[in-house]
Formats: C-alpha cells, structure tokens, sequence
C-alpha cells in the first residue's frame, strides 16, 4: 500500500522523513513516497509526482503554523482526495490544533502529534490496507516498540513549530 506524505519547508519535510522511516516500522505493508527523496535525478519531477497522486488513495500532509496555506501543500491533498468515497487525506499537525486549519485542508481530520492521535492514524491507514491490513496487537507492539524513536525526532520539530504558531499570532494581533 502507497502512501504519499506531502511537505513544505524546513520544518514540514523534517517531520515528513520522520514519517517516512517510521511508518514501515509500525505497518510493515506500506510503502512511503516522498517527492524529495523517491524522484530520482533526471527525471521530471512534475509528471512523477502527477503519477504518484494518481496512483496513491492515501496521504499525509506534514503542517507547521508557517505551511498552511501553501499552495502546492492544498493541491496534493485536492489531488489525493480525487477518489472521495474512499481516499484518506491525513493533516499531521505539529505545533497546531486543528481548530487552525483553514480552506480545503480543514475538512479532513487531522492528527496531532501524540501518541494517541497517531495509533489512530495509524488505523485509519491500516483499515483499508485490505489484505495487508494487522491484526490490532501487532500494531499496538510495532507501535509501541517504535514510539520513542519517532518522539524523538519529532518532538523538537513540534516546539520550534510551536514558537512559529506563537510568533504568527503575535504577529497577526497587532
């Protein structure tokens, strides 16, 4: 099973390469895309991306405060829901609530970062994996024998995301 996790800066693609190495580790069956590190030199970006959305029902979109409204960031998660009875578009918020999700991206349920809100990522994904799809221990011991490396590469992208949320409402309530 695809799945395509989408970014947009600094903070956003360091917590998408998290994603990316950890996934594998709790779903065994999926295969993470990420624009940056699965398009290989020479190749045209813009029709292997438009092949990836094309294939994928499934997809992580990694917002920071600074990402929201990036363009390309609303148009991979408009191109991943093509498919609306069944495709999954997952907002990853760090240092964000969903209460601040504007435009499209606030119609889909967004995941927190912690680890309650990610086990249920992690069965919303697991959930339509078909075939592929864990039994529910095996998931609670991939994840939890995994939890503290991911924690720790997220969670300093989670404050400095946090310092971005408060220096942009500092900024918007003058």
């Amino acid at each position: 099973m695809k799945i395509f996790i989408s970014w947009s800066g600094d903070l956003s693609y360091r917590a998408a390469l998290a994603l990316r190495d950890w996934i594998p580790v709790v779903l065994p069956f999926a295969r993470v895309w990420i624009s940056s590190e699965d398009i290989r030199k020479g190749r045209r970006w813009g029709a292997e991306l438009a092949a990836e959305l094309d294939t994928t029902n499934c997809g992580i979109v990694c917002l920071v405060p600074t990402n929201i409204e990036e363009p390309w960031l609303n148009f991979e998660a408009g191109a991943l829901s093509k498919a609306v009875d069944h495709a999954q578009v997952h907002p990853f918020l760090l240092g964000m609530r969903p209460g601040d999700l504007v435009g499209p991206l606030a119609q889909f349920q967004a995941t927190e970062f912690a680890p309650d809100d990610l086990k249920k990522l992690i069965g919303s994904i697991n959930a339509i994996a078909g075939g592929e799809a864990l039994e529910p221990e095996t998931i609670e011991r991939n994840f939890q024998m995994s939890w503290a490396d991911l924690a720790q590469h997220l969670t300093p992208i989670a404050a400095e995301a946090s310092v971005e949320r408060a220096a942009a409402w500092r900024g918007s309530a003058r």
